[in-house]
């Protein structure tokens, strides 16, 4: 009778551990999935950042919604991007922000409708940040972001 209790109380502390162990393992795979995921909008706005570059060589002020979308920059091939903005600096034509919005995707309730911001400095060069939580974002995009409205959608 003493093995069938020992053995029942194995079983016991095998399956809280195990229950212990998803508690802690699960919120962990879970940032990992986002910041997977995250990791295609945030490419695909890297490129844009090139093509916008690449722009204002040419033109010198930063380009108008119009002119994203005439550069292929809408966003709409991946499903992920609802579209992209962008906003110029009014002080400095060079320089300006480009909205990577994001949209309902099913992963997470916490990313609808946040942004992917690109921000173009006075120096020419790109730095990324976003409005989703600090502990989502990849370590490609960890800078914090200037306040901003979450768009509705």
């Amino acid at each position: 009778m003493s093995s069938i209790i020992k053995l029942s109380v194995t079983a016991g502390l095998i399956g809280l551990t195990t229950i212990a162990g998803i508690k802690v393992i699960m919120p962990a795979y879970d940032q990992f999935k986002i910041k997977k995921w995250l990791t295609e909008p945030i490419f695909t706005g890297f490129e844009a950042t090139q093509k916008v570059d690449e722009y204002l060589s040419k033109y010198e002020n930063f380009p108008d919604i119009t002119t994203i979308k005439e550069l292929g920059l809408s966003g709409r091939e991946l499903a992920s991007i609802a579209y992209l903005v962008p906003v110029a600096n009014q002080d400095n034509p060079k320089t300006g922000e480009l909205h990577v919005v994001l949209t309902d995707t099913d992963i997470d309730p916490r990313l609808i409708n946040h942004k992917i911001i690109f921000i173009r400095g006075a120096n020419h060069t790109w730095r990324c940040t976003m409005t989703i939580d600090v502990d989502l974002r990849p370590d490609t995009c960890l800078d914090d972001a200037p306040p901003q409205p979450v768009y509705a959608g």
